[in-house]
């Protein structure tokens, strides 16, 4: 049974080596920006050790064909734990007259 096993890998190994050589590639998707031109957001998850809008997971690598999307991937994405404000990096406070 494990020879079988080994034979399907060959196959597969053998398969993407020819689908790469025609213009297909995967989509590096985890610890990414979550895009929309790549990714599919299957759920969004509070996460505070990673940026909001960041993958954290991929549920379904995507594919692209000489830089076209041929498969989204379908993701996980971070967001900002409830409860929390986010503040651009960039706010400069303002000041009113009165």
């Amino acid at each position: 049974m494990e020879s079988f096993y080994e034979g399907v890998f060959l196959v597969r190994n053998k398969l993407m080596k020819i689908l790469e050589g025609r213009g297909l590639k995967p989509i590096e998707s985890v610890g990414k920006p979550f895009d929309i031109e790549y990714h599919h957001a299957m759920m969004q998850v509070p996460r505070d050790d990673v940026e909001p809008d960041t993958v954290v997971e991929e549920l379904e690598k995507g594919y692209l064909i000489n830089d076209k999307v041929l498969r989204h991937a379908k993701v996980i994405v971070s967001k900002q734990p409830d409860g929390e404000i986010q503040k651009p990096d960039d706010a400069t406070p303002v000041e009113t007259s009165q």
